[in-house]
């Protein structure tokens, strides 16, 4: 389906030349985004920030805020460069060798994981120290990756069929990132705290490195409207201007402040059912393996609700499940029934950065996707660290079940105003 800021790419039978050139290598740029994404999809399962990092904070000694820091600084730091790459990087054609050459820092962040908790004896305070300076340079690199990656989308992909691609290739890096879970399963189990876990830390760097690979193979059709790299003032009166002009991207921007409460959520089932049952650490690998189980069964599924009826409902979808999650969880007292909360958290990331990635295409015009995604990003960045601050707050101050209440209660805002006061891009009134 062409959507209204995107009719201008079709000619009368709705293809363009620059869509036949897509269409025509669609297959090739799938089979090389599948070795990407299951790659990085394994190397990931090694540092799952919603299971495994929070349990290897736990298990150092790490406070609830600290935990909380985990999402917290995720998204903050994925945010960060964005702006500064798109404007450096929208004007070049090809984005194949750049996407290489900028996951390096994220591969220097395992290693540097994997070096301080085999090689270097660091005391408590130092060692939380260490994993979020490397946690960091992680995160920076995938910052500076995402605008470069949504762009180079646009140039491999049709919005005709767009959301069954991603959702292809999600599915794939769930399914690989099963594989990986099982694997820091057995090193958890086998070796211990804090080596199994720092032995999956260079899993992760080694698979990355590789997966990076496959972009060179890949096929980018030519852009349509080709950009100059401009000066930081008119880039700058550039976003004032969107931000000024596009009353529903910044009516989404609101909504999507309030539906990202959920972070609260995710950075506390883990140590929540931890904490209520006891289990062993190598059981943290079966409740990852769970979550992107889960995450690979959905994500093609909605990414085909998502072609179909817009992505608006998608996130709507997803943000009602990890809610029901996130008021369901104070009652599980079981793993078995935690094992259903970890089900609806899969089915969650399965699908919400699918959603909001196509939302964002949605709603911008056609050449100016890398600009718009860094936008967003860049405006959401404070609450994307302050409110699982908030959450770690609320967590020491009274207790998981008020910080889960909070995420429940922001998420049911969000999903309001995403439904009643943010347009439908496929639908506008």
């Amino acid at each position: 389906m062409t959507t209204p800021n995107e009719t201008r790419q079709t000619s009368g039978n709705g293809i363009t030349e620059r869509e036949r050139i897509i269409d025509r290598n669609r297959t090739r740029n799938l089979a090389c985004s599948i070795a990407n994404e299951s790659l990085w999809g394994m190397a990931m399962a090694f540092v799952h920030s919603a299971t495994i990092l929070p349990i290897f904070l736990e298990a150092m000694g790490a406070t609830r805020l600290e935990i909380a820091l985990i999402p917290a600084v995720t998204g903050f730091t994925y945010s960060i460069p964005q702006l500064l790459f798109s404007r450096y990087t929208a004007h070049v054609d090809r984005k194949r060798v750049l996407l290489v050459i900028l996951h390096a820092p994220s591969i220097l962040g395992f290693v540097t994981l994997y070096v301080a908790f085999t090689y270097l004896h660091l005391p408590r305070s130092a060692q939380v120290a260490v994993f979020f300076a490397a946690y960091l340079v992680f995160t920076l690199g995938m910052g500076a990756v995402i605008p470069v990656w949504a762009d180079y989308l646009t140039r491999i992909t049709s919005v005709r069929w767009r959301g069954r691609y991603l959702g292809i290739t999600f599915m794939m890096h769930s399914t690989w990132m099963i594989l990986g879970a099982y694997a820091a399963k057995r090193l958890i189990d086998g070796y211990g705290f804090p080596h199994g876990f720092a032995i999956g830390f260079l899993a992760a760097a080694c698979l990355g490195a590789i997966g990076a690979i496959p972009f060179l193979f890949s096929q980018e059709a030519p852009t349509t409207e080709p950009r100059e790299l401009v000066s930081w003032r008119v880039f700058v009166s550039e976003l004032v201007s969107i931000l000024r002009t596009d009353r529903n991207l910044m009516r989404y921007f609101i909504a999507r402040t309030f539906l990202m409460s959920g972070l609260i959520g995710l950075a506390f089932f883990a140590v929540y059912a931890q904490k209520i049952t006891g289990f062993e650490l190598g059981e943290v690998g079966v409740l990852a393996m769970v979550v992107v189980a889960a995450e690979a069964l959905s994500a093609y599924c909605w990414g085909r609700v998502g072609d179909r009826r817009g992505y608006r409902w998608v996130l709507v979808g997803v943000n009602a499940i990890l809610l029901i999650a996130c008021v369901g969880v104070m009652s599980c007292r079981a793993m078995p029934t935690f094992y259903v909360i970890f089900v609806a958290m899969g089915v969650y990331r399965g699908a919400e950065w699918l959603a909001h990635m196509n939302l964002i295409f949605e709603l911008c015009p056609t050449e100016e996707k890398s600009i718009y995604f860094s936008l967003a990003s860049s405006m959401l960045a404070l609450p994307t660290i302050g409110l699982p601050v908030l959450g770690g707050k609320i967590a020491e101050w009274w207790g998981y079940p008020a910080a889960f209440w909070t995420s429940a209660g922001g998420m049911m805002i969000g999903m309001l105003l995403l439904i009643f006061w943010v347009r439908d891009p496929r639908h506008p009134r």
